[in-house]
C-alpha cells in the first residue's frame, strides 16, 4: 500500500516538537503532482503536439520525440560543468538537431511549458502544510530541482494557494546549484538567516530531501504518499506501447488515492479501487458506449449485481464525454437463477446442465435451490424413486451424478409444479415488459460474464428472434446453447485468451466478482409489489460480501479514478477502445497488471480481503474469507494451499514476514529473517 501522510493535527504537533523557525517545501510531488506517472512521459504528448502544430515531421512518431527530448536535455546537462541546464539550453540542442529557427524553438518551449501548466493538480495535504507552518509565523520558502522557470512555477504555486507572492522560490536551474548536491540548501539557509537546526525541510525524494538536507544539519519531513503506489507502478512499463496512456492512468489512479484517502474506512481499498478497478472499469465503460453507438442502440442494460458498479463508473464517464449521453444507461434485476427460472418450460437437457453444474459442488441442498423449492421437495423425490443414498451424499460426482439428473427428468413435471415454473415464467414476462424489454427501442446488455448462459435463457424467456447485442467484461468459454442471434463481445477475457498465459493458476475471476460486488443480494426471481409494479425477489438471511463501508471504499476509489484522468488521456483511452486491435493490446495491458497485482500482491493492500466473504452457490455451503493469514502451523504442513483457497498468494502477503519467508525459502531463509529482524531492531547501523 501507498504510504498514509501525516495528519494535519501530527504535523502540527511535528512544528511544536522541533520549534523550527522556518519551513521550506519541495514542489514536485510534494505540493503537486502531474497527470504523467513520471515527466518523461509529458514529452511523448509533446511530440504529439508539435506534430499537430507542423514543428516535427509526422515520420517522427511521438514515442521517438518523447526520446529525443530526454537525448537533449541530457546534452545540455553534459555540456556545463554544473549540470544544472535550463528550458532554453535544452531546446537549443533541439534546435540543432531538428532544424528549427527562433520562432519555432521558442514556441516548441512555449507548447512544453503549457502541457506542464495543463498536468499540475494540487495535493491539498501538503498545501495545508504549507498554510498551518504560515499560521505559525514560520519562514517560508520552496525549493526545486527542475529546469523550468522560476516564474511559471511560482504562479502556479500562488494559483493553487500554496505559496504567496512574497515568498522565495529557488529553482536550481537558476542558481545552477542542486538540492541533491546540497546547494540549494545553502541558499536557503542564506535566505532564511537562520541555522540550519531551525529549518524544517518537507519534500519527497529520498536523496535530495531528506538524506543530504539531514546530512547538512536540517530538520526533515517526508513525503511519501505521493510516490507511485504498487499498483500503478505496474502500469508504467507499457506506456511507450500505448502513447503514453497508461502512464496518464497511473497518474489518474495516485491523484485519485490522494484525493480518497482520507474520506473513505479503507484507504487500501480505495487505492485498490483508484489503481485497478477505476481504470479497468472505464476503458470498459468507453469500449462498451462506442460498440453501442456504431451499432445504433439507444439503451444499456446493466445487469445485476455486477452491473452495479459497472453502471456507476458508465454514468461517471458518459458524464465527461458529451457524444455518449444519449445512450439510456439502465439497471435491471436478473441473475442466473433467475434468468434461467423466466425460461423454464421443462428440465430439458440445457437446463439440467446449470443446475447439475459442480460449481464447487453439487448436492440436494443445492440443486433444491437452484430449483426454487424447499429441500425436503427434492429428498422426497429422490427416495421415491431409488435414490435415497444421494440425499445425504455431500456432492454427487460420476455415476450419483447421472443417477440423480435420470431421475429428476423422469419427474419433471411434479418437480417443475413444485417451483411453480408456469407462474414464475409469467411474472418474470411482465418484469421485462415493464422494464422496456419489447419497446421498439434498440438496446444492448452489459454484463459481467462469464460463458453467455444467462443471454441464452433471456432470449428463450423473451421468445426474441432479432439480434441481442451483449456486451461482456470477461467471458471464459462459450455456452453450448448460445443461440446465434446474440452478437456477444467480450473486453478483458476471451475464451481461451491471454489470461491463461499471464494467469494459468490465478483464479482472477473470482477476485473480479470481488471487486464488482453490489450492496444487494443475488436476485432469486421476481414478484408482484403493493403497488402493482414487478420487483425483484432477492435472496435472505446471507451476509454481505463486503461490509458496507468497505464497498463504499472501493467503489469512492474507482469513481475518483474517472474525476482524476484528464481531457487528452480520457480522449487517448477513448481512441484506444475504438479499433478491435487496440483495444485487445489494452485489455492485454490491464490483464498483466491485474496478473501481476493478483500474483505478488502488496501485504496492506490484501489486508481488507480478509473482511471479503465469498460463496459460489446458491445454498452457502462453501462460503469462505477471501484470504486468512497462513499460521505457523499450516506452514509448517508439506501442503500449505488448497483448492479451498481463492486467493492464496493474498493469504501468504498478509501472514507473518517469518511464515512468508517459509513458504517461499524453507527454514534456513525463515531464520535468516529472523537475524535481520533483530539487526533491524537492535543494531540499525551495524
Amino acid at each position: 500500500m501507498s504510504a498514509v501522510e501525516l495528519s494535519i493535527d501530527k504535523f502540527s504537533a511535528l512544528l511544536d516538537r522541533l520549534a523550527v523557525k522556518g519551513v521550506s517545501f519541495d514542489v514536485f510531488d510534494t505540493l503537486l503532482t502531474r497527470t504523467f506517472a513520471k515527466p518523461t512521459d509529458l514529452f511523448i504528448d509533446l511530440g504529439q503536439t508539435l506534430q499537430d502544430y507542423g514543428l516535427i515531421s509526422v515520420a517522427m512518431a511521438p514515442g521517438r520525440f518523447g526520446r529525443l527530448r530526454v537525448i537533449a536535455e541530457n546534452q545540455a546537462r553534459l555540456a556545463r560543468t554544473d549540470n544544472e541546464p535550463n528550458l532554453a539550453e535544452i531546446y537549443t540542442v533541439l534546435r540543432e538537431r531538428l532544424r528549427w529557427n527562433d520562432e519555432q524553438c521558442e514556441r516548441a518551449q512555449q507548447l512544453e511549458i503549457e502541457l506542464e501548466r495543463r498536468s499540475f493538480r494540487p495535493y491539498a495535504q501538503a498545501i495545508e502544510y504549507v498554510n498551518l507552518a504560515r499560521s505559525r509565523s514560520c519562514k517560508i520558502a520552496f525549493v526545486s530541482d527542475m529546469y523550468l522557470p522560476s516564474a511559471f512555477i511560482k504562479d502556479t504555486l500562488v494559483k493553487f494557494g500554496a505559496a504567496q507572492e512574497s515568498e522565495r522560490l529557488f529553482v536550481s536551474c537558476e542558481h545552477r546549484v542542486s538540492k541533491a548536491h546540497g546547494g540549494l540548501f545553502k541558499k536557503l539557509e542564506e535566505h532564511f538567516q537562520l541555522p540550519p537546526l531551525s529549518i524544517l525541510h518537507v519534500g519527497d525524494a529520498e536523496k535530495g530531501d531528506w538524506k543530504v538536507p539531514r546530512g547538512l544539519g536540517f530538520h526533515t519531513h517526508r513525503v511519501r504518499a505521493t510516490q507511485l503506489g504498487p499498483i500503478e507502478k505496474l502500469h508504467v512499463p507499457f506506456s511507450p506501447e500505448l502513447l503514453g496512456l497508461p502512464g496518464h492512468m497511473a497518474a489518474a489512479s495516485r491523484n485519485a488515492r490522494l484525493q480518497v484517502s482520507n474520506t473513505v474506512q479503507s484507504p487500501q481499498l480505495g487505492e485498490v479501487g483508484a489503481s485497478l478497478l477505476g481504470p479497468m472499469m472505464a476503458a470498459f465503460a468507453l469500449w462498451t458506449f462506442v460498440r453501442a453507438h456504431d451499432a445504433g442502440l439507444e439503451r444499456l442494460y446493466y445487469v445485476s449485481r455486477d452491473g452495479q458498479v459497472m453502471r456507476q463508473i458508465a454514468l461517471a464517464v458518459q458524464a465527461r464525454v458529451p457524444r455518449f449521453k444519449h445512450i439510456d444507461c439502465r439497471y435491471i434485476y436478473g441473475s442466473r437463477i433467475a434468468w434461467h427460472h423466466a425460461s423454464l418450460a421443462e428440465l430439458d437437457a440445457r437446463h439440467l446442465r446449470w443446475m447439475m453444474d459442480p460449481q464447487p459442488a453439487i448436492n440436494a441442498k443445492i440443486f433444491a435451490r437452484r430449483l426454487g423449492v424447499d429441500e425436503s421437495v427434492i429428498n422426497d423425490c429422490l427416495a421415491a424413486h431409488g435414490g435415497s443414498a444421494l440425499v445425504t451424499q455431500k456432492s454427487w460426482k460420476g455415476q450419483s451424478a447421472a443417477q440423480a439428473r435420470k431421475i429428476f427428468s423422469d419427474n419433471q413435471s411434479a418437480l417443475l409444479a413444485a417451483a411453480k415454473a408456469d407462474a414464475r415464467r409469467l411474472t418474470a414476462r411482465k418484469y421485462f415488459e415493464q422494464e422496456g424489454l419489447f419497446d421498439d427501442a434498440p438496446w444492448g446488455l452489459v454484463e459481467l460474464g462469464w460463458s453467455g448462459s444467462m443471454l441464452t435463457s433471456l432470449c428463450h424467456a423473451l421468445g426474441r428472434t432479432e439480434i441481442l447485442p451483449a456486451f461482456y467484461f470477461c467471458q471464459s468459454h462459450d455456452d453450448p446453447d448460445l443461440p446465434a442471434l446474440v452478437s456477444l463481445e467480450s473486453f478483458l477475457m476471451q475464451p481461451g485468451g491471454a489470461q491463461h498465459h499471464f494467469a494459468p493458476h490465478l483464479r482472477l475471476p473470482e477476485l473480479i466478482e470481488a471487486l464488482t460486488a453490489a450492496d444487494h443480494p443475488t436476485v432469486l426471481g421476481y414478484q408482484e409489489e403493493p403497488d402493482g409494479k414487478i420487483g425483484p425477489t432477492l435472496k435472505s438471511g446471507t451476509v454481505p460480501m463486503w461490509p458496507a463501508d468497505y464497498l463504499k471504499s472501493l467503489r469512492s476509489g474507482a469513481l475518483a479514478f474517472v474525476e482524476a484522468l484528464d481531457d487528452e488521456a480520457l480522449d487517448r483511452l477513448e481512441n484506444c477502445t475504438r479499433g478491435d486491435l487496440s483495444s485487445r493490446f489494452l485489455a492485454t495491458e490491464f490483464l498483466s497488471v491485474f496478473s501481476r497485482f493478483v500474483e505478488k500482491p502488496d501485504s496492506a493492500l490484501v489486508t481488507p480481503f480478509t473482511q471479503c466473504v465469498f460463496s459460489e452457490d446458491p445454498a452457502d455451503e462453501h462460503r469462505r474469507t477471501f484470504v486468512q493469514p497462513v499460521g505457523l502451523l499450516r506452514a509448517l504442513k508439506e501442503r500449505v494451499f488448497t483448492s479451498d483457497d481463492l486467493w492464496p498468494e493474498g493469504s501468504l502477503a498478509c501472514s507473518s514476514g517469518f511464515v512468508r519467508a517459509l513458504v517461499t525459502g524453507g527454514f534456513g531463509y525463515a531464520s535468516d529473517h529472523i537475524i535481520r529482524q533483530i539487526k533491524r531492531r537492535w543494531m540499525p547501523f551495524g
